[in-house]
């Protein structure tokens, strides 16, 4: 449940075409599942999207950041819900980042503050940016 006076996240089936990328994807997060030595309870990461002027039209648009899945199974097999083929039932979760759509000025960055909490149940992130108009 999101704290109050925030937005829900939004799900979006894997073969959308409602998302429109504005910089090369980052990761987020990352952990080994067999691995949990020196895993932290919680988890700060800045990340910078630089957003290039071919761009300028869609970031007239801008709503939030679109987070997925990315699984490294070994070497041979990773699942990853933007290169998938198929419609599978992994999703993208679309973090709205404000209740309409913002026209940001491109080219430009978008800088994203992620706070991750582990030992929360159930695990809370906190995201915030600021939007270059």
């Amino acid at each position: 449940k999101p704290a109050p006076d925030t937005l829900r996240p939004l799900r979006l089936r894997s073969k959308t075409r409602d998302l429109v990328f504005l910089s090369e994807p980052q990761t987020l997060e990352e952990f080994a599942f067999c691995n949990t030595a020196g895993f932290s309870s919680r988890s700060d990461r800045t990340l910078k999207f630089e957003v290039p002027a071919k761009k300028a039209d869609d970031a007239k648009d801008f709503s939030g950041f679109a987070m997925w899945t990315r699984l490294v199974v070994d070497e041979d097999n990773v699942v990853d819900v933007k290169t998938q083929k198929v419609t599978s039932h992994w999703a993208y979760v679309l973090a709205l980042m404000a209740d309409k759509p913002v026209a940001m000025k491109a080219p430009g960055s978008l800088e994203l503050k992620a706070s991750v909490e582990y030992d929360a149940k159930p695990v809370r992130y906190t995201l915030e940016t600021e939007v270059p108009v």
